[in-house]
Order: structure tokens, then sequence, then C-alpha cells
């Protein structure tokens, strides 16, 4: 799935990905945010977003772009998609001192380039935030054997407070995921975007409880359901009816009852399931756990 998030996992829209036939002259990237961007904004036409993504997507032909549409875009970029940029070269940076940046502002277009040295050295391209003012990271220092304040540019900040919208929504899905398994190629995707929906849903109500629990607010859903199309039952305590044709006089004997392994995997006469093991005197597949039951 292509997805737009917020900051706390909250799924604006999902895409299908749909195999390479998606792919266009402007790079399969910047197609799958400009058609989110565009199904968002008709969504929320009077919005001004700020969009945070990988070095996947972005590009200073997409930062342009974008914000033309005003929509304003932050995001790491791979070195050959800085259009000539005239950063310091990344090999050079990594030979300066942790914290040293290097950046470039196109005043025309209100651009950003920022080229930082952190544990690697990683660029950066912005059309909302700049270099200033000049933020402080704790790091490890191996030297010192302590930790340390090195310089951090404002749009790096900016950028690793809001960036991993989808990977939080990713972790509250994965929490509680659905665990019914399907043949069919569609069972996936349905159980998903449930999921999802729950996940939208859990977010929304913590905006009027912040401490509601996920699990007790799935629950609630669950019983509320219940509550509503379930079917109570006709007759309390269990309803399991064992269906055999074994002799009860036989079943009910205490002696011969051994269980082995059987020739044919079939159904246990007790719980259903198929086993491989059986009971040698009562010529029935049994599980092992199943078979004290099955005999008292």
């Amino acid at each position: 799935m292509w997805i737009a998030a917020t900051r706390l996992g909250y799924c604006l829209i999902a895409d299908p990905y749909q195999g390479r036939s998606e792919r266009v002259d402007t790079g399969l990237g910047r197609y799958v945010i400009k058609k989110l961007i565009t199904k968002v904004q008709e969504e929320y036409p009077d919005t001004v977003f700020s969009v945070y993504c990988d070095n996947f997507f972005t590009g200073l032909p997409l930062v342009s772009e974008l914000k033309e549409k005003n929509v304003f875009l932050t995001g790491t970029v791979r070195n050959n998609r800085i259009e000539n940029c005239p950063l310091k070269d990344m090999k050079k940076c990594q030979k300066e001192e942790r914290g040293y940046y290097d950046y470039q502002l196109d005043e025309t277009n209100g651009i950003c380039a920022v080229r930082w040295h952190d544990n690697s050295v990683v660029t950066l391209l912005s059309s909302e935030h700049g270099v200033h003012p000049i933020q402080k990271a704790k790091r490890y220092s191996a030297a010192l054997k302590s930790r340390i304040d090195i310089p951090q540019p404002y749009l790096i900040s900016q950028y690793n407070q809001y960036m991993g919208g989808v990977d939080r929504l990713d972790a509250n899905v994965g929490v509680y995921r659905i665990a019914m398994r399907g043949k069919k190629w569609y069972t996936p995707i349905i159980f998903w975007l449930i999921d999802v929906a729950v996940n939208n849903a859990t977010l929304l109500a913590r905006q009027y409880r912040s401490d509601i629990d996920t699990l007790e607010f799935r629950r609630s859903i669950t019983r509320v359901w219940l509550q509503n199309y379930g079917n109570e039952k006709l007759q309390p305590g269990p309803t399991r009816k064992i269906q055999t044709t074994v002799p009860y006089s036989v079943r009910k004997h205490n002696s011969e009852h051994m269980i082995e392994k059987a020739v044919k995997r079939l159904r246990c006469a007790f719980c259903k399931n198929k086993t491989v093991t059986a009971c040698t005197k009562c010529g029935v597949n049994l599980h092992a756990k199943c078979f004290s039951l099955f005999h008292s």
C-alpha cells in the first residue's frame, strides 16, 4: 500500500500498489506523492500541508512542483537528485567533525538543501524549513565515553520529529492484528483495512480520552457488536456433544485403552480436529489431550 499518514499513524489515504504499470516518465516515487497529495487535497481543499518523506520519493523537481500547489515538502534525498546543487562533496564531509553541515538556499524558489555529518552524511531538501535556528542533538562520543551535544540544522530536527507516520501506523496495526488466514488473495487486504479503520478510530477516541487502551478499545468494539448482533445461548453451559459410533459401555470401560499412532490421519472423535493418534480399543482417532476427556 502507498500510504499518507499523520505523525501519530492516522491513515489519511491508502492506495494499493498495482505493479510496474504505474511507473511514468517522472519516476514512481514522484508519481505516488503527487497522486496521494491530489486525493488528500480533494478532501481538504483549503488546508496547507507539510509532507515528510524519505529518499525514495524526494527530488528537487517534486519539491518545486508541490510548493506551487501550496504543499511544503521536507525529506532526505539521494545524491543524484539534487540537480548539481553546489553542496560540499560527501567524502569531504565525512572527514569533517561530527555535526558539520553545509547548505545552499535557492532564494527564487525558497528551497533549502542541507548536507549534515552525523553517524553518516545525510542530505535533505525542504521548501518549508531552513538551517536556522541551529538545534542541539545528543550523541554518544566513543572518544570521550559520554554523551555530547552536536549542532543540528533546524530542518533536520523537524524531519526527525514528524517523519515516520507510516511506520507508526504499521506498528499500531501490528500490535493486535487480525490473526485469520485465507486462501483468497483479497483476504489479507480486507483484514488490513479493518485493522486500519480500528487504528484510526482509536486515535480519534484518544482525543476525548487520552488514557484509553488499544486492547480495551478493540474489546469495546467487540462487545457492542455482540450485544447488537450476537445470539445468546439457549441453555447455559457447554454445548459440545460427543458423536461417535463407539458403544457407551466400551468407551467407559476402564481397561485396555491405549493411544498409539493411527493408520490414517482422521478427525478426533472428541474435538473434531485431525490427528494421527488413535485409541486401540475404541478404534477412533483421538488427540493425546482428548484421550482422557473422551473416556471420562
